[in-house]
């Protein structure tokens, strides 16, 4: 029986340590084919506001890295539900240098982990932690500008659709369709603000009417809302032409909201649930929406092909 309990102590032991995960001082080991890695779980707190972790470069040659903080989702700062990470990250490592980031970019920094040795860093004054990736400066560099291609492409193809359907409003001469019209109209200057730090940087250019407003994005999101309130109302309340085909419509567009809505949370809830992508989520799911309320609008029956129901 003794024998036994031993046995059962050993392996309890054994699965303990499978399943316990890393912990934050253990040392991250970096070959020559890293790209990313997300090192929120290699942290360890030291204090209240700063923390620590450890490099091992396995490599013959100094290699540079990049310290990525995620940033709270911009939507959820602009209307007061988060505070924006505008304390710049500093790191000391071991060797006593210190890494600070740039001017503008308070959210990444740049060390350097000499070849072939071990180095603790100390991430200080990291006030309102949020989860941390490590880059390679080259990775990092192409993530970014696949990034801009997409946001740029999908803002354009938003724009062809807003410009077909204001059109198509106009020739259908449809109240209804003016209202889809002006709400996209606020969904996509909400989508042009929540990606604008982005896009200045791929654009190379300041575009300061969309970056230094702090009232864009809130009026954006608001008008939204308000047109999303008068188009259902407008359709319990109101004799509408082409009723089934507007309910239809809506019925759509609110799942993509209510997508949308449920992503957002999740990123504020839980920064880290999908990693770097995480953030950028909501975004295509907004972006669904607006396509999905373009896309009623463009296809809009001719009201002399119809009847009220």
């Amino acid at each position: 029986m003794a024998h036994f309990s031993r046995i059962f102590l050993v392996f309890v032991a054994l699965l303990f340590n499978v399943w316990t995960p890393s912990q934050a001082s253990d040392v991250l080991r970096l070959e020559d084919n890293f790209r990313t890695l997300d090192l929120t779980p290699f942290v360890k707190t030291i204090n209240q506001n700063d923390y620590e972790f450890s490099i091992q470069n396995a490599t013959n040659q100094s290699v540079d890295l990049l310290l990525h903080r995620l940033a709270p989702p911009k939507l959820t700062t602009a209307i007061g539900l988060s505070a924006p990470s505008e304390t710049p990250l500093r790191l000391f490592s071991s060797d006593d240098n210190e890494f600070a980031a740039a001017p503008g970019q308070p959210n990444l920094v740049r060390l350097n982990v000499p070849a072939n040795q071990v180095q603790t860093f100390l991430l200080a004054d990291a006030v309102g932690w949020q989860p941390v990736y490590l880059w390679s400066p080259n990775y990092y560099a192409s993530y970014q500008s696949r990034l801009y291609t997409v946001q740029l492409s999908l803002l354009s193809l938003l724009s062809g659709l807003l410009l077909v359907a204001i059109i198509v409003a106009v020739l259908r001469r449809s109240r209804r369709a003016a209202y889809a019209v002006v709400m996209a109209m606020g969904l996509i200057t909400l989508q042009g603000s929540l990606w604008g730090d982005d896009l200045v940087q791929g654009l190379g250019t300041e575009i300061t009417w969309l970056t230094g407003n702090d009232l864009l994005i809130p009026f954006a999101f608001v008008l939204g809302l308000i047109m999303t309130g008068i188009g259902h109302l407008n359709l319990l309340f109101r004799r509408v032409i082409n009723r089934n085909y507007w309910t239809r419509v809506i019925i759509l567009a609110d799942i993509c909201l209510i997508a949308t809505a449920s992503l957002w949370s999740l990123a504020y809830a839980s920064p880290n649930f999908a990693g770097v992508l995480g953030a950028e989520m909501p975004h295509i799911a907004l972006s669904l929406t607006i396509a999905c309320i373009l896309l009623g609008v463009i296809f809009l029956p001719d009201r002399r092909d119809t009847h009220l129901e």
